[in-house]
């Protein structure tokens, strides 16, 4: 039996009587039978079928695999670019406390070094010594140009309402010491120590504990 052209890959080869019947709902059926009359295969349209939908089968197989690597793929990358992100923030989070604790520390010494020195300017005037009182002069402008730089450092690093809060108090600190400031300059320039000195005491000395505490507290 010699198959027709196109089947050539699915029907047999083989020698020997090959009857023929049709069925409407099954197609072409063949009996191949051997020389002698032994039954050898039937091939049928369900056999075709089922060969086809085999390789059906397989392609959609092949197709979902690859349709899930290509997703695995993408939620990988989505995963490394929220990571990335997350350590983005983390590190931006540190960066920013750290350096409000920073100029925290800075405000608070700078508060330490204008009482310095405001008790310079009074105690140099008592030793009418010019020159140190001079020194402590500026060593209380110096300190309080820091103080000023430090807060204005730190305002755009403040999140929460209650550190704004504290900052502002400690603006207000500090333009009070300046306003007052000029009151110990005076008596020191007159040659009247004890004026000075309790200017500083009744004025500059409650502003100098109201910045330790609220540096204290802008600390937490």
């Amino acid at each position: 039996f010699q198959a027709a052209s196109g089947w050539s890959g699915i029907w047999p080869s083989v020698s020997g009587s090959v009857p023929q019947e049709y069925d409407a709902g099954k197609g072409i059926q063949l009996s191949v039978s051997d020389a002698d009359g032994g039954f050898v295969r039937r091939i049928s349209k369900k056999n075709i079928e089922d060969k086809i939908e085999k390789m059906t089968i397989g392609r959609k197989l092949v197709i979902s695999v690859g349709s899930l690597v290509a997703v695995m793929a993408v939620m990988g990358v989505a995963s490394l670019n929220s990571i990335n992100q997350l350590n983005s923030e983390l590190e931006t989070a540190t960066n920013k406390t750290a350096r409000r604790l920073q100029l925290a520390g800075t405000i608070d010494t700078a508060g330490s070094d204008m009482l310095a020195g405001m008790r310079g300017i009074v105690m140099f005037t008592f030793h009418k010594d010019p020159d140190k009182v001079l020194m402590c002069k500026n060593q209380f402008r110096t300190a309080a140009e820091l103080w000023q730089k430090s807060i204005d450092e730190v305002r755009p690093l403040i999140v929460r309402e209650d550190r704004r809060r504290i900052v502002n108090q400690l603006q207000d600190q500090l333009t009070a010491w300046n306003a007052m400031i000029p009151e110990v300059d005076a008596a020191a320039a007159h040659g009247d120590p004890d004026t000075a000195a309790q200017v500083a005491v009744t004025k500059g000395l409650p502003i100098y504990q109201a910045n330790m505490r609220d540096t204290a507290r802008f600390r937490e």
